[in-house]
């Protein structure tokens, strides 16, 4: 692998190699400062393909909010190479599939192909092209920014769910880029001009922002060549977003929105990513909240039977944000009985701590979602790319069973006293009678 890297020295730095499996890793950066992580399998059949981009909703401008996720509908409208639908026809073809999704640190193009050198230089040249010469005129915008607008109104202002996460989230992050939606209020939204479009493209869209990620049934030495043919023109230099952000603010609302039965959002604060501690909380939100067994889920749901669904969401994020906590009530109770019975069953978990027998269920259910992440090629190259973006470490997963088995009961105490050390931002619903 070194030898394949050394013909390419003029154009990509080698950084590291680390053995995955029976295989390897390379990381490398071509000199505009592109990263590029590569995974060869040759007994794969076939290969995934994705570009991660460090752009997200928390890097939009101020009254633009919507522009990461409407970007990302832009990349699929063409470029004077490959006019709009050839992305698609030329994929299907292939047999090919392929999606993306934005969210608040990042936004994600992925695709996964039959191994073939063809492929390889077919996925670059579309990717590296719509990358440096998408299409951003007024028609263009047009369209795309009514089809966002009317996903929004389906996704939030048409679904309870949707606009109770968005008020919880805005709720409790005011002053926060985490506290905007993704898919942006709508009328930011209505608002974003192509130059709006153009000047985010300069500013984020930029090569040291990029990461490219191939895992799978792929000769490296040619990819390695299609990727110096492709992305060597492609410029730009990015600027960091500001550090300054507004921190968790407590809070309680109740949101006029139909719902047949009663819904209750509560949001804690969540460290970053790269916080001490997130995986000893995600052990502690596992035993209270993680499926039929979790200790919340059985009190609310069979003991008490107030509720009829209960679910805790935690996600590794670049800043500080939060996790949350959903509960569907029965038809008949009130969301202050919900509330009332959810932070009962919290208290008693603070106090009585967790169980050995919850302990080691909860690291068997990390470990076992670790290693079904790994078991394609698309999910072991979200992982390597994820992680790359979040956590600046694309092998960090390969540490962590160590680190899972080296948490103690102390240690997810210790992560749940700091979580609900402090009062939540609640959003209600009431059933409509």
């Amino acid at each position: 692998m070194v030898r394949a890297f050394k013909a390419y020295g003029e154009h990509i730095t080698l950084e590291t190699i680390h053995p995955l499996g029976t295989s390897l890793v390379a990381q490398a950066r071509l000199k505009n400062g592109l990263k590029v992580i590569l995974h060869p399998l040759p007994h794969k059949r076939v290969f995934a393909w994705h570009t991660w981009v460090a752009a997200g909703s928390r890097h939009e401008f101020l009254g633009k909010t919507g522009l990461a996720h409407l970007f990302e509908h832009l990349m699929y409208r063409g470029t004077s190479k490959y006019p709009e639908g050839e992305y698609d026809r030329l994929l299907d073809r292939r047999g090919a599939q392929a999606n993306a999704a934005t969210w608040l640190d990042w936004t994600h193009y992925h695709a996964s192909l039959p191994s073939s050198k063809d492929n390889i230089e077919l996925i670059a040249s579309l990717e590296g092209d719509r990358l440096q010469h998408l299409r951003t005129d007024n028609d263009v915008l047009q369209t795309e920014r009514d089809v966002v607008l009317n996903e929004r109104q389906y996704r939030v202002d048409d679904d309870p769910d949707g606009a109770l996460g968005e008020r919880l989230w805005s709720l409790a992050l005011p002053n926060h880029p985490y506290g905007s939606p993704t898919i942006g209020w709508q009328e930011d939204i209505a608002s974003i001009s192509a130059s709006d479009c153009n000047a985010f493209r300069s500013r984020w869209y930029t090569p040291d922002r990029v990461t490219i990620c191939v895992v799978g049934g792929f000769d490296l030495e040619h990819t390695l060549d299609t990727l110096v043919e492709e992305y060597t023109s492609f410029s730009g230099e990015s600027s960091e977003p500001s550090a300054d952000f507004g921190s968790f603010t407590a809070g309680d609302d109740v949101l006029d929105v139909a719902v047949s039965a009663p819904r209750l959002l509560v949001a804690y604060p969540s460290p970053p990513a790269t916080a001490d501690g997130l995986l000893a909380l995600e052990v502690a939100l596992d035993i209270l909240f993680g499926g039929d067994s979790g200790r919340i889920v059985k009190e609310l749901v069979f003991r008490s039977a107030v509720a009829s669904l209960v679910e805790g969401f935690l996600a590794p994020l670049q800043l500080p944000g939060l996790f949350e906590i959903s509960v569907s009530g029965r038809e008949d109770k009130d969301p202050q009985l919900l509330l009332d019975t959810l932070n009962q069953g919290i208290s008693d978990f603070l106090q009585d701590g967790p169980t050995d027998t919850e302990i080691m269920k909860s690291l068997r259910h990390l470990e076992v979602d670790l290693y079904r992440g790994q078991m394609t090629v698309d999910g072991l190259a979200y992982r390597l790319g994820h992680d790359a973006v979040v956590f600046g470490e694309p092998l960090r997963f390969q540490s962590l069973p160590n680190k899972v088995q080296a948490i103690t009961k102390y240690d997810v105490l210790e992560a749940a006293k700091r979580a609900f050390n402090h009062i939540p931002a609640v959003v209600k619903a009431e059933a409509q009678r």
